[in-house]
């Protein structure tokens, strides 16, 4: 046995949600016969290991100059009547390895609190247009930096009843090409190219949406 052993147990536990006695009697029909109770006490002490991990890497983490950020909806089973509750996961990267933490709702103190936890300040901050990270934006200094995924959503859904959203759906698709051809790069190649490709078909971009917004129902699908 070594940690990989341990590792396995944690990960199927937490990751494929295979409770312990599963895998007690798996193990068991492989000929290694193991209490369930063995491996609880595994993973109580696996958990204390892997904060010592989990803090190195939120230094890692925090040491970047740019870091992008999501949340989603993340049901928790609690309470005696075992009803599932309302959570939400965080995720913050800095494109190599992410650090994750929970809170029970979506409000903007959670992460700002994550945020200001990981000691960062003043960096740039990529997430959607979500009002929960404005908090964080202004107190920490950062410089916010907005998803084309999530606009090019909104593009899409207007593209059924507007022309006009498909020039917005073209030029976007434009910009995901351009990263996909300099995702090998080092970081001073990838900007250099997003200087000369990239940088003027989004001031093309703004020119013609400022253009198009006097001419557009705010309520249309193309207004949003």
């Amino acid at each position: 046995c070594d940690d990989s052993l341990l590792a396995r147990v944690i990960v199927d536990k937490s990751g494929d949600h295979l409770p312990l006695n599963r895998q007690a009697d798996r193990m068991t029909r492989q000929g290694f016969a193991i209490n369930e109770n063995v491996l609880s006490g595994w993973v109580r002490q696996g958990a204390s290991q892997v904060r010592l991990l989990v803090a190195a890497l939120r230094s890692e983490v925090a040491e970047a100059q740019t870091l992008l950020g999501d949340d989603s909806g993340f049901p928790v089973q609690d309470g005696e009547d075992g009803k599932l509750a309302n959570g939400r996961l965080w995720v913050f990267t800095d494109r190599r390895q992410a650090f994750f933490a929970f809170s029970r709702t979506k409000e903007g103190e959670h992460p700002t609190a994550v945020l200001d936890a990981l000691g960062v300040e003043g960096i740039r901050l990529l997430v959607d247009g979500g009002s929960e990270y404005n908090d964080a934006v202004a107190e920490l200094g950062l410089t916010r930096g907005g998803c084309w995924s999530h606009q090019r959503r909104y593009f899409f859904n207007a593209a059924v009843q507007h022309e006009d959203a498909k020039h917005g759906l073209r030029t976007i698709n434009d910009l995901f090409l351009i990263e996909r051809q300099v995702a090998g790069l080092s970081d001073a190649e990838r900007l250099a190219v997003r200087k000369e490709r990239s940088a003027p078909l989004v001031d093309g971009f703004y020119t013609w949406v400022k253009a198009l917004v006097p001419k557009v129902r705010p309520g249309s699908k193309l207004g949003d």
